[in-house]
């Protein structure tokens, strides 16, 4: 997996839902979102562009997706969504603070080398964008209970060892 790759699998999976709404080939709209991301980059894609790539109206894609923000919320939930769920059925499974936070920490950097473009999506675009109570700030909360959990889980240990000695 090249880097960049997360980008393009979270706007094939974007392209896909318009694909489906569409009725038509998800391919081409996966392809035109792909394409205009790339081409473009994220600041300067519009949905006009997308839409073009796409080969699909304008009007089709604020259909779905109201604005640029809200396609790019979905790319991002589809990327970290999934990864959440792995990361907590793993951590679940280990034992030990320095192993779950490890785990949390390897996962994390493998990640950011595997998908930067992602990162700078969520970072730098989204995060300042309407964040409170947005999907996006329940996703990036949903990834912090998950280091939470784990230390806490040390904190409970500890004390019932204080108090059972």
């Amino acid at each position: 997996m090249g880097v960049g790759d997360g980008l393009g699998n979270g706007i094939r999976r974007a392209g896909g839902i318009l694909a489906a709404a569409h009725g038509a080939a998800h391919s081409g709209h996966s392809r035109g979102c792909k394409a205009a991301v790339r081409s473009a980059g994220v600041v300067a894609t519009s949905v006009a562009l997308i839409a073009r790539q796409a080969q699909v109206s304008e009007a089709t894609v604020f259909k779905y997706f109201p604005t640029k923000q809200a396609l790019l919320e979905r790319v991002v939930q589809d990327w970290i969504v999934p990864l959440a769920e792995q990361l907590e059925a793993d951590v679940r499974v280990i034992n030990g603070v320095r192993a779950r936070l490890a785990l949390i920490a390897s996962r994390q950097l493998a990640d950011m080398v595997r998908s930067p473009q992602l990162y700078v999506i969520t970072y730098r675009e989204l995060r300042w964008l309407n964040y409170q109570g947005s999907q996006l700030q329940k996703l990036v909360q949903r990834w912090t209970r998950i280091a939470i959990w784990a230390i806490e889980q040390v904190l409970r240990t500890a004390r019932s060892a204080r108090t059972s000695t």
